[in-house]
């Protein structure tokens, strides 16, 4: 059984990682009073820099303002959408799906706000969240599809979603029912189906 939180419920998540920003923004006020003072060093300075490029790696919503769509999956077998909520900020996304994560911790979860993932966790009972992350990701790359008898790249195009991509992968799968067939988007494996046994192995290792 899934638990679903909704983002209203984890005000504490939006106090923590707010306090993580005042925490680094504080250093770099109190290193600006400081070199009024003539007080700070280059290594200081360094120091403080590191800190705050520390908190935008570690912090997937640094920088990222405004209101946008908030996308909750659960992955595996039966993904699905768990939520959807539009004109919310990233901080309470992020937060509402960590929330969610840690009540469903056998299950893989995926989140993304405004088409770009903000947090993902695969565990082994839950499945993979690649084909969620596909169905999600609207930013244009390289797709590629094959028909693995023989090795024939049936198509090689750039500039096209994962999406629309995996969507015209199925449809080719549809349309050649004795076909094994073989996609990717972006070097990564997004569709596959072998009608014999490691039909498409071939095609697997010869693609980067």
């Amino acid at each position: 059984m899934y638990r679903m939180a909704s983002p209203a419920l984890a005000p504490w998540c939006l106090m923590r990682m707010d306090m993580k920003r005042i925490t680094v923004m504080a250093f770099w006020v109190v290193g600006l009073l400081l070199e009024g003072c003539g007080q700070v060093s280059v290594e200081e300075a360094q120091s403080l820099g590191e800190a705050a490029q520390a908190v935008e790696v570690t912090d997937p919503c640094y920088s990222l303002v405004g209101s946008g769509t908030y996308e909750g999956f659960f992955c595996g077998s039966s993904p699905h959408q768990f939520i959807e909520t539009r004109n919310l900020d990233c901080r309470s996304a992020y937060d509402n799906c960590v929330l969610n994560s840690n009540n469903n911790p056998s299950v893989s979860v995926l989140c993304t706000w405004n088409g770009r993932v903000l947090y993902r966790r695969e565990v082994s009972t839950g499945g993979s969240c690649s084909q969620v992350e596909c169905m999600s990701t609207t930013t244009p790359g390289n797709y590629a599809g094959y028909f693995c008898d023989g090795s024939h790249k049936f198509i090689a195009t750039s500039g096209i979603s994962c999406k629309a991509a995996f969507d015209n992968c199925v449809l080719n799968a549809n349309n050649n029912p004795s076909k094994s067939i073989h996609c990717e988007w972006n070097t990564r494996v997004i569709y596959r189906k072998d009608l014999s046994a490691n039909a498409c192995n071939a095609v697997a290792a010869s693609t980067p």
